[in-house]
């Protein structure tokens, strides 16, 4: 059979998240990307054709999502009637029997049009389920609404409440732990000055990432502790090596904001902000070999690699969806 998987997001756990699956699935495979991630899919499936969608932005100021600029930016999401036709055109040529869509609004769209399964699968379908808490938490479910237009099937995968756990990429998986002197601080530009202004003062080896001339995988793998924001798929590859991490969500980012309670139901997280960095920092690298700490927030936890599962749970969609 010839599966489309489509994905977008601003970062590159999506990315991360997709390769982990795709390695595993049993099918003939086109990716729907857009251009920021093509280059990476590319070198990692280089027989697979790959079309570009629109990248979907996230506008922020410091560590703050700037909620009506991001929805300006992104207005296409709603507006565009050409780009899903096209797709949907893309589609039919190549004879796609079923999507796997992780959050990409025009192949959604496009799906509907060319009448191809479609399976939500991904971490932001975790919301659907959680309570909106808040605000931000039903602005959260009103973008899902947007991001995700149309599916058959909905798939989450999650640390937390998920219909499967999350999915670690094989590097992780192989990589070789231990407990080095060294911690690692993996922010974008918007809030790593935030960061280094926090740990100025503090005497330890932090290490920043992203950074193309170092080697990540080999680096979390061997660290004592992790600095970061609260995107799933760092917190999920920190739980699987076991290491504590403290998390700084992005304001306004709902998402961010339930990962970083979450991960705290582990007992291997300690959420943060920007205005508490410097003492939270110092308290959580004081209380290090405290981790995992006990904790009363119950949440259903899975931390191992559940790429097997999702893989099942995929195939029992696309050969349900040809017997209906």
């Amino acid at each position: 059979m010839r599966i489309a998987i489509a994905l977008n997001g601003d970062g590159m756990g999506h990315a991360t998240r997709i390769m982990a699956l795709a390695k595993k699935l049993p099918y003939t495979l086109v990716f729907f990307c857009p251009d920021h991630i093509h280059n990476l899919f590319k070198r990692h499936f280089p027989k697979t054709k790959i079309y570009p969608v629109p990248h979907t932005h996230i506008i922020k100021s410091g560590n703050k999502v700037k909620i009506l600029k991001t929805a300006i930016e992104n207005k296409g999401i709603v507006i565009d009637r050409k780009t899903p036709k096209l797709i949907s055109d893309i589609m039919k040529k190549e004879r796609i029997d079923a999507l796997i869509c992780d959050y990409e609004p025009y192949s959604s769209k496009a799906a509907k049009i060319a009448k191809v399964p479609t399976v939500w699968f991904g971490h932001q379908a975790i919301l659907e389920t959680e309570p909106a808490r808040g605000i931000n938490g039903i602005l959260a479910k009103l973008t899902n609404k947007l991001m995700m237009p149309h599916y058959d099937k909905r798939i989450s995968s999650s640390f937390y409440n998920g219909d499967v756990g999350p999915l670690i990429r094989e590097e992780i998986i192989k990589a070789k732990r231990s407990k080095e002197d060294h911690i690692i601080v993996y922010a974008k530009e918007t809030a790593r000055e935030h960061i280094k202004n926090a740990i100025s003062c503090i005497e330890e080896n932090f290490q920043f990432f992203p950074d193309d001339n170092k080697n990540y995988v080999k680096a979390l793998a061997s660290c004592k502790a992790v600095i970061s924001t609260a995107g799933h798929q760092l917190i999920s590859e920190c739980l699987y090596l076991e290491k504590p991490i403290l998390l700084i969500p992005e304001k306004g980012q709902y998402e961010q904001e339930l990962n970083a309670k979450m991960a705290e139901g582990t007992g291997w997280a300690k959420a943060s902000s920007l205005q508490n960095l410097r003492s939270d920092i110092v308290n959580f690298l004081k209380t290090l070999n405290c981790y995992p700490k006990k904790t009363s927030i119950k949440i259903r936890v899975k931390t191992s690699d559940s790429t097997k599962e999702a893989v099942c749970k995929i195939e029992e969609f696309i050969k349900n969806s040809y017997q209906e």
